[in-house]
């Protein structure tokens, strides 16, 4: 080893090249190493070693290759297992944009329902008299014996629609807002009156939070996420019944909102709520 050495020192040349020789091992292996970093190999410096490249990720856009037909149905069963899981977890059957798009549906829930309960506000868009009225038309035809609909509807001294907040908000008169809660209050009378619908009616002084329909064990239910124009923008959630549902909290809301609101009655009063549960 010191012939070696004292070789070196004496051949200038052999020096250089063995210098060059190396860095150049030097670097090919930092380049090596580089190189398998980034391509997520598992590698270690001592004992060196480099572990196999990772697979990538599968395709998950649809082609018209036939050999990908397996892996687009291994996806969509995903999908598929996620929202039975949703389901079975939170109730939320389906979520809809707005109430445009649940409408076609809710018309069949409500069609078969024995049992409908609607907290609304003004319900110009619910139970309006008009050719866009939800529920109205539908209403006139559950006559039927054994069927009940009930309605908590804004009271016509609601301070959510009062003559302040009116001038505060520049869009609707409180005239107006009076107009439209005695048109409801008209609608339901003649429900009754008229077309002999087992409905009653029950005043509320809630704030604009929830709209939620019920029919029988399905609830349609939406926020009021915006200052105006919620039924074009807020999405609206079909909750069914069942084990781990949350349908049972709209269920429970709606029952406690239709006690706190019995006529002739004070809320506040512990007798009131002895045998609520």
């Amino acid at each position: 080893m010191d012939k070696f050495f004292e070789w070196i020192s004496n051949n200038s040349f052999a020096a250089a090249i063995l210098i060059a020789s190396f860095g150049v091992l030097i670097f090919s292996i930092v380049l090596i190493y580089l190189i398998a970093f980034f391509q997520g190999r598992e590698i270690s410096f001592w004992p060196p070693k480099i572990g196999n490249k990772p697979l990538g990720k599968k395709n998950t856009e649809p082609t018209e290759n036939p050999d990908n037909k397996n892996e687009h149905n291994i996806i969509s069963q995903s999908d598929e297992n996620e929202n039975i899981y949703i389901l079975k977890k939170t109730g939320i059957e389906r979520v809809y944009t707005n109430l445009t798009d649940c409408k076609n549906d809710m018309v069949l829930d409500f069609q078969r329902a024995t049992e409908i309960r609607l907290l609304l506000q003004i319900g110009r868009r619910e139970l309006g008299d008009g050719v866009s009225s939800m529920f109205f038309p539908l209403s006139k035809q559950k006559n039927q014996p054994g069927t009940r609909l009930r309605v908590l509807r804004a009271a016509n001294k609601t301070p959510f629609l009062s003559k302040t907040r009116a001038e505060r908000r520049g869009r609707t008169t409180y005239d107006e807002w009076q107009g439209e809660l005695n048109r409801l209050h008209g609608i339901i009378l003649r429900l009754k009156n008229i077309y002999h619908v087992n409905v009653e009616e029950r005043e509320h002084l809630e704030p604009y939070l929830w709209r939620i329909f019920i029919f029988d064990n399905t609830a349609y239910v939406s926020g009021y996420l915006y200052g105006s124009g919620n039924d074009n923008t807020a999405v609206v959630y079909k909750i069914k019944e069942g084990e781990n549902s949350i349908y049972a909290i709209f269920d429970k809301y709606f029952e406690y909102l239709w006690k706190k609101y019995e006529p002739n009655t004070d809320p506040e009063s512990d007798k009131h709520w002895v045998n609520w549960e």
